[in-house]
């Protein structure tokens, strides 16, 4: 698996609405390919979402005169991640209900790695995301698309050979 999209709240509909369904699934490509086995993520993936062309418009601070930010922002959509653990959802998912309730954005999307996902009698991904998004309501409300990727235990070269 290299990543799955789940949609809550008709985030597909708005999604479809804003004729980004397919250019969202070519800027999940892009981040899997360019992230996969890599160690240290964050600038690349801040790259990968420039050159997609999410980085538009001046809604950008979550919290006026603070560093809360989101990481791209495009038509009204507005881009949270992690993928250091799953369990970064609820606050992810708490940083776009602020943005969505203040009218700064009409959807979010959410990218989670599927490492620390809670182990269980569970197996599939799609019930403990249900259950976690049940568990949250009514807090979290936002249409939100949620992007679990699997990239697999990073590449980590042999040091023996780099220069001391």
């Amino acid at each position: 698996m290299t990543f799955q999209l789940f949609h809550f709240r008709d985030s597909d509909r708005i999604l479809k609405e804003k004729s980004m369904l397919c250019y969202i699934t070519l800027t999940m490509e892009h981040v899997f390919n360019a992230i996969k086995g890599v160690y240290l993520r964050n600038t690349l993936l801040r790259t990968v979402l420039d050159e997609m062309g999410w980085h538009q418009g001046d809604v950008w601070n979550i919290i006026a005169g603070r560093r809360c930010r989101y990481l791209g922002y495009k038509n009204g959509v507005a881009i949270e991640a992690s993928f250091t653990d799953y369990s970064y959802i609820a606050e992810g998912l708490t940083c776009l209900q602020l943005g969505y309730d203040k009218g700064q954005i009409d959807a979010g999307i959410l990218l989670l790695t599927t490492r620390g996902i809670p182990a269980g009698k569970e197996k599939d991904t799609s019930v403990i995301l249900n259950k976690d998004m049940g568990a949250m309501e009514p807090t979290i409300r936002l249409p939100v698309c949620i992007c679990l990727y699997d990239f697999g235990d990073p590449v980590i070269g042999n040091c023996n050979n780099f220069p001391s």
